[in-house]
C-alpha cells in the first residue's frame, strides 16, 4: 500500500516521532512513541485527515501499514455513510 493517504500518514508519523522516514513494518512504540505522543498523533490524524480514532486503536494498529489500513477503512466507511 503506497498511496497518497499513506504518504500523508507517514508524514504525520515522522513529524510526531521526529524521524526522517518510516517503513510500513515500523512499530510506533518501538520507534519511540509514547502515550503522550500517541495522543498528539491521533489529534493530528483527526485534524488533518478527518478521522477520529480511539486511543486504544493505536495499540491494536501499531505499525504504519496497519494504521494506514485502519484509517483508509474509516475514510471509506465515512464516504459510504454520506
Amino acid at each position: 500500500m503506497n498511496t497518497q493517504l499513506q504518504q500523508e500518514i507517514r508524514q504525520l508519523w515522522c513529524d510526531n516521532l521526529g524521524c526522517p522516514t518510516a517503513e510500513e513494518a515500523d512499530n510506533y512504540f518501538v520507534c519511540g512513541g509514547t502515550s503522550i505522543s500517541a495522543i498528539r498523533l491521533l489529534s493530528a490524524i483527526r485534524d488533518q485527515l478527518g478521522v477520529t480514532l480511539d486511543y486504544t486503536e493505536l495499540f491494536e494498529y501499531q505499525t504504519l501499514e496497519a494504521l494506514s489500513r485502519r484509517i483508509a477503512a474509516a475514510l471509506t466507511a465515512k464516504e459510504e455513510a454520506v
